[in-house]
C-alpha cells in the first residue's frame, strides 16, 4: 500500500514535507496562509499522527530518490554497444616498417592503432612512435581486412602525435569519422573506453575512468585505469557518456621502484590534437614553436618558469613565472606549446616576478610583459640522416636547447652493420671527431667524406653522453673504412 501510494506522490511535494518535518518533528503542518501552525501534541492519538507523518516522509524521500536514479543513469550513458560498433568503423590497425632509425626511432617493424578524423581528406590520427619519423613504409588495415598504403603528412615529436593520409576513394562506404572533444580536458571520474588493437586482440575495448590529469614533465596526460597494452598506442580514448574522443592512447607506465606496481594508462588529451587538426584544415602553420629561452616548471603549479640565457632585448629574469601568452592564461608547458602553435612569429608573454629580501621573505610581486620573437622547430619529416660504413648519423629533434644531446652534437642514431656494434659503438653515442676533425653539422661532415677516396680509413671517436661520469666519458676510438656514403630522409621513396 505504501509503495503504491508513494509512486503517485510528486517528488517535489515529498521534499517539501521532509523539510517541514525536519524543521520541527513535533509540530503540526498545514498549507494555510502564513505558514505552518505549530502546537505541542496533546494526546496519544496526535503523537501517532506525527509518527505516521515521519514514516511517510522517510519512505517518500527514499522512493523518490530510487525512482529518479535510473533516469539520471539513462541520460548519462549512451548505448555502449552502438558506441563501440561505431568506434570499430573508424578505428584502423597500423603497421610500419622503418628501414633506418633516426629521430628517436629504431629500425624494424612496429604496430599500433589509429582512427579516422577526416573521411573527405583520408586523414588518420595516431601516435608519432607508431608510424615513426624515419624512412619507411606505413600501411593501415580496416575492420573488414581492407589494407591501404598510407603517407605521413604530419609528425609532432613533442606531443607524440602524427597524421597519416590514405586515398579517400579507397575507404569502404561502411567507415565512419571519429568526433574529437575539443571543449576541455575530461574531469576526474569521467567513464572512458580505450579502443584499439593490443596484440592479437584486434578492435577490442577496455573500460575505466579518468583517474586524473597527470603531469609528467614536460607533458600532460589523461591518467586512466582502462587497460592499455602494446598495440593500443594511437587509438581513441572515448568518453563513455558522449562517445567523443577525449584522448589519444599513448602509453602505459609502470614505476620501476614499486614491487607492487600496476600499470597506469596514459593518453594525450584531444584538445592538443584539435589545435593541430584545425590548422591543417585551414592550411595554417602547424610547426612546433618555442620561446627564445628555456623553461623549467614550478613544482607546485606546473607552470613554466623562465631559465637559462635570455635575449638582451627581453626584460625577463630567470625564475619569472609565465602566466599568460597573448592574454590567454597558461596552465603548463604542454598548454603553452599548444597556445604558441599557429601563432605569428611573435607572442606577447606575461610573467609574474617575485622579489625576496635577504632574509628570504617575499617583498613584492609584479607582472612583466614582453613581445618576444618565436623560434621554429621544423617537422621531423624534414630531417635528414647520413650513413657511412654502416653507421647512421643524424641530429635528433630536441625541444630544450640546453640539452647537449639534442642540439649540440651529431648522434649515432642507427647501426646498419653488426660488426660496428661489436666495436662498442651504440645508438645515441655522439661523434666527437672523425680523422681528428670536429663537425658542427651533417652537411660539413658529408662534404668532407665525399672528398675522401673509397675505402679510405675513418678514425672515429664516439662518446656515450648519457652515461658520462665525472672522470670517465665512456668514449671509444674506432677505425672503419669508407663505404656506402648516402643521405636518408623520412619522406624518401
Amino acid at each position: 500500500m505504501w509503495l503504491q501510494f508513494t509512486k503517485s506522490v510528486n517528488a517535489n511535494r515529498c521534499i517539501k514535507i521532509c523539510e517541514r518535518i525536519a524543521s520541527d518533528p513535533l509540530g503540526k503542518w498545514d498549507n494555510k496562509p502564513g505558514g505552518p501552525r505549530v502546537s505541542k501534541p496533546q494526546n496519544l492519538s496526535q503523537v501517532r499522527k506525527i509518527i505516521v507523518y515521519m514514516v511517510f516522509a522517510a519512505i517518500c524521500s527514499l522512493t523518490s530518490t530510487i525512482l529518479a536514479a535510473p533516469a539520471r543513469a539513462t541520460e548519462a550513458m549512451p548505448d555502449l554497444e552502438a558506441m563501440l560498433s561505431r568506434a570499430k568503423s573508424y578505428t584502423v590497425e597500423i603497421r610500419s616498417k622503418l628501414y633506418i632509425g633516426m629521430n628517436e626511432d629504431s629500425s624494424g617493424l612496429w604496430e599500433g592503432t589509429g582512427f579516422i578524423v577526416n573521411m573527405e581528406k583520408g586523414w588518420i590520427l595516431t601516435n608519432a612512435h607508431v608510424v615513426g619519423r624515419s624512412p619507411g613504409d606505413v600501411y593501415v588495415e580496416l575492420f573488414d581486412k581492407t589494407e591501404i598504403e598510407a603517407e605521413r603528412i604530419f609528425v609532432d615529436s613533442y606531443f607524440d602525435l602524427a597524421v597519416i593520409k590514405v586515398d579517400p576513394a579507397a575507404l569502404p562506404s561502411a567507415v565512419a569519422q571519429a568526433e574529437l572533444d575539443c571543449s576541455s580536458l575530461p574531469t576526474q571520474g569521467t567513464p572512458v573506453v580505450a579502443y584499439g588493437n593490443p596484440g592479437n586482440f584486434r578492435f577490442s575495448a577496455t573500460t575505466g575512468i579518468v583517474s586524473d590529469i597527470a603531469w609528467m614533465f614536460p607533458f600532460e596526460y589523461i591518467h586512466t585505469d582502462a587497460t592499455i597494452n602494446h598495440g593500443n598506442s594511437g587509438g581513441p580514448l572515448l568518453n563513455a557518456r558522449t562517445g567523443k574522443v577525449v584522448g589519444i592512447v599513448t602509453a602505459s607506465h609502470e614505476p620501476e621502484e614499486d614491487s607492487h606496481k600496476t600499470a597506469t594508462g596514459l593518453s594525450t588529451p584531444a584538445v592538443h590534437a584539435c589545435k593541430i587538426m584545425d590548422l591543417m584544415k585551414s592550411e595554417g602553420d602547424t610547426r612546433y614553436k618555442r620561446l627564445p629561452f628555456d623553461v623549467a616548471y614550478d613544482f607546485k603549479t606546473n607552470q613554466p618558469v623562465i631559465m637559462g640565457d635570455i635575449p638582451p632585448n627581453v626584460r625577463f629574469n630567470p625564475s619569472d613565472l609565465i602566466v599568460a601568452v597573448n592574454n590567454e592564461p597558461v596552465r603548463n608547458l604542454a598548454h603553452l606549446t599548444t597556445l604558441l602553435r599557429g601563432k605569428e612569429m611573435q607572442a606577447r608573454v606575461k610573467a609574474l616576478r617575485r622579489s625576496t629580501s635577504i632574509e628570504g621573505r617575499m617583498e613584492q610581486e609584479e607582472f612583466v610583459e614582453n613581445l618576444v620573437d618565436l623560434e621554429v622547430v621544423e617537422s621531423p619529416l624534414k630531417d635528414r640522416a647520413l650513413s657511412v660504413s654502416g653507421v647512421v648519423f643524424a641530429r635528433t629533434w630536441g625541444m630544450d636547447r640546453a640539452n647537449p644531446i639534442a642540439d649540440q652534437n651529431i648522434l649515432v642514431t642507427d647501426l646498419l652493420d653488426t660488426e660496428v656494434e661489436s666495436f662498442g659503438v651504440h645508438v645515441l653515442m655522439t661523434l666527437s671527431s672523425l680523422n681528428g676533425k670536429r663537425f658542427d653539422n651533417l652537411d660539413t661532415l658529408h662534404d668532407y667524406l665525399e672528398k675522401l677516396d673509397e675505402t679510405a680509413e675513418l678514425r672515429l671517436i664516439v662518446c656515450d653522453e648519457e652515461h658520462r661520469e665525472k672522470f670517465d666519458r665512456d668514449c671509444r676510438a674506432v677505425t672503419l673504412f669508407k663505404q656506402d656514403l648516402a643521405w636518408h630522409s623520412p619522406t624518401e621513396e
